[in-house]
């Protein structure tokens, strides 16, 4: 296959593809290349936080999570995602909260 090394979009999608395969750590690099042509790629943060919730690191996948809200606050499923990364680090308050501004943007 042939890929057009600038093409954040595409770098991203087989990271993407090795997510839903459940290759998660083999996604990273492709997801940090997309960051690499493209810092605020906001996608490309929540694919890492997939990655890393993926992986079973909450925390790490926590902090993407917040790096991709802070460029776009108005994805609902960043808000679930993160939910679900906080249910799983014991903060069920803050879960609640992911989960209402999910709410909110539908």
């Amino acid at each position: 296959m042939t890929i057009n090394p600038k093409y954040d979009i595409a770098w991203n999608n087989i990271g993407n593809a090795l997510n839903r395969s459940g290759r998660d750590e083999e996604a990273i690099p492709y997801h940090l290349k997309t960051l690499e042509i493209n810092p605020k790629f906001d996608y490309a943060m929540y694919a890492m936080g997939e990655s890393y919730h993926g992986m079973g690191e909450p925390e790490k996948a926590l902090e993407w999570l917040d790096k991709s809200l802070e460029l776009n606050p108005n994805y609902d499923h960043t808000w679930l995602l993160k939910a679900e990364v906080l249910e799983d680090l014991g903060r069920p308050d803050e879960a609640l909260e992911s989960v209402e501004n999910a709410i909110r943007l539908n």
